[in-house]
């Protein structure tokens, strides 16, 4: 025992930084080494070098709180917490740190009322001291933040020049984050934190002060002018903090500022730490570059998470659809096409593929067949008519939106050829629009569409059934009356 504790005393010298002698001077170094003891050691073995650390600071009673505090948060015990506690008290009965001990020790156990007591006390004993007023008021917050707000505004009264805006936004952030989500009183906790800190000199705000405020506004109040302003001022001021820069990626794609975008996603990838850097954070600077029109640097970043055999085949899937979209806006038409492809055949084989993947890999198609030529022009409007094919088969919710595009193509495939089976789709998109009897704009434009060539098909087809045609520009006309080439075909009839 005697070897334990000579081997503990000379472990709490060594972490307090000094020798002995000057350890046992200087109260802060000392708690610092005890905290460090404590927290290794059972308090058998503690226990003698406590009381012997307490008796060479009989005049301070900051030792004894501090000894108090780690056997309280290191060993969770109580009982050793109480007993410094109460050596502390007995140097100085008006030691605030040491009620704060007491409440804190009381909210160990979830007693309430002994907490408030102690803080109650410790703030009759110093009412300059802002711990006991502020456990206080932490402890009240979620259940009555009125009355914990007045015990915070108390403290003017003593100590003018006291923060409190700051410690009430941080007091009704907390109270947000412990109410029911949704609710009135949440909506209302999270405005008042927010009104607290727009009431504070953001030069005296911490890093993760400045942080809290700017994610409580863009999360909760939706200003992203405000939150804007805030995270470019925290950045300024703590440019290693890759917190604000993941916010200020967000923050920006809300507001459709993609240099800012891209700023904030590249300062992100450079300062934080690589390995908590995850696959999203690079599809967000992608993205950002993608938006910004830098369809190379964005196709670069997603090479790189394609390249990255950290990161899962769907991550990969995604960013191959993003490069093909890339390529497409970069008029690179067989490298659109190409990792488009790879990325829906992935897609229809794992069963995930949308109705969006399909819709957006015909338009792909459709784009290029508008800067190409013959036979090129008519076989991408083909490749993109049996995509929509597939729509139709696949998701029969989006039906009359696979017809009208699928009419369309075939219609630009044929030209004022009508001896093929378009007439088919024209009939069928007229069936589906008319059983779902909805009348939308996007359906009666279907109906229009295929009435048209219906009405056409008629009139170059069969020749002879121009009353047939005249039903189907009528029935265009029943749903537009402004339509012009409904109107021509009646007035070429009536000549």
């Amino acid at each position: 025992m005697a070897m334990i504790r000579n081997i503990l005393t000379v472990i709490v010298m060594t972490v307090a930084g000094c020798l002995v002698a000057s350890a046992q001077s200087n109260a802060k170094a000392t708690v610092k080494a005890a905290e460090v003891v404590i927290k290794k050691y059972m308090p058998k073995y503690t226990e003698p070098i406590m009381d012997e650390f307490c008796d060479k600071f009989k005049k301070s009673p900051e030792v004894a709180v501090g000894i108090g505090d780690a056997y309280l948060y290191r060993q969770r015990d109580t009982a050793m917490a109480k007993k410094y506690l109460n050596r502390a008290l007995k140097i100085d009965s008006k030691y605030a740190p040491a009620y704060l001990l007491g409440g804190r020790i009381c909210e160990s156990v979830r007693d309430t009322v002994g907490a408030v007591d102690w803080y109650e006390r410790g703030i009759f004993m110093d009412t300059k001291a802002p711990d006991c007023y502020l456990a206080y008021a932490k402890l009240m917050s979620i259940k009555a933040p009125e009355k914990a707000q007045r015990k915070i505004e108390d403290l003017l009264t003593h100590k003018p020049d006291f923060p409190i805006n700051l410690e009430l936004a941080r007091m009704y952030a907390r109270v947000g984050d412990n109410t029911e989500d949704g609710s009135v009183e949440q909506t209302e906790a999270y405005m008042k934190c927010i009104d607290y800190f727009d009431r504070c000199d953001l030069n005296t705000l911490s890093q993760k002060d400045i942080s809290d405020y700017a994610t409580t506004v863009h999360l909760k109040s939706t200003d992203y002018e405000k939150c804007d302003k805030i995270i470019k001022f925290g950045v300024k001021k703590f440019p290693e903090y890759g917190g604000l820069y993941y916010l200020g990626v967000q923050n920006s794609f809300k507001q459709g500022n993609w240099s800012d975008a891209v700023e904030y996603g590249e300062e992100y990838i450079h300062t934080c730490d690589s390995t908590k850097i995850k696959v999203g954070d690079y599809t967000n600077l992608a993205n950002a570059y993608r938006n910004a029109k830098r369809y190379a640097d964005a196709i670069k970043v997603y090479k790189s998470i394609i390249d990255n055999d950290k990161f899962e085949e769907t991550s990969k899937s995604d960013a191959r659809q993003g490069m093909a979209i890339c390529h497409a806006y970069s008029g690179d038409w067989g490298s659109a096409i190409r990792e488009y492809k790879a990325y829906a055949d992935k897609k229809r084989e794992l069963g995930t593929v949308t109705f969006g993947d399909l819709s957006a890999f015909a338009g792909i198609y459709g784009q290029q067949a508008v800067e190409l030529n013959g036979e090129e022009k008519l076989q991408a409007f083909r490749n993109a008519d049996a995509i929509y094919k597939e729509i139709a088969e696949k998701f029969p919710n989006n039906m009359v939106y696979a017809l009208y595009q699928r009419l369309q193509c075939n219609w630009r495939i044929n030209g004022e050829d009508f001896d093929n089976d378009t007439h088919v789709i024209a009939d069928q998109l007229v069936s589906v629009v008319l059983a779902k009897n909805e009348n939308t704009t996007s359906d009666n434009n279907a109906l229009k569409y295929a009435y048209k060539y219906l009405g056409l098909y008629n009139i170059k087809k069969k020749k002879t059934d121009l009353n047939k045609a005249g039903e189907y520009f009528q029935k265009i006309l029943n749903i537009d009356p402004d339509d012009e080439d409904a109107q021509r075909y009646f007035e070429a009839r009536r000549r």
